[in-house]
């Protein structure tokens, strides 16, 4: 993760659920509020803002991150 802020938004979605996706970034649920992640970088890949990475690509909402599959 390379940027991102703190949202003022509850939600009952257990900590690291992707709330919601779009082009501002991707939103996830945390203890008390919400993060939006506004750029990140995946493995082996350049930093990208989220609205460059989701105009090729999806990112799923209602999963959690960091839990293996």
């Amino acid at each position: 993760i390379y940027e991102s802020c703190v949202v003022k938004q509850a939600t009952k979605l257990p900590v690291g659920t992707i709330v919601e996706v779009s082009k501002k970034g991707v939103l996830v649920a945390t203890g008390a509020n919400c993060l939006l992640i506004e750029k990140l970088q995946f493995p082996n890949g350049k930093p990208l803002k989220v609205s460059d990475y989701l105009n090729g690509n999806n990112i799923d909402k209602s999963i959690a991150l960091g839990k293996e599959r």
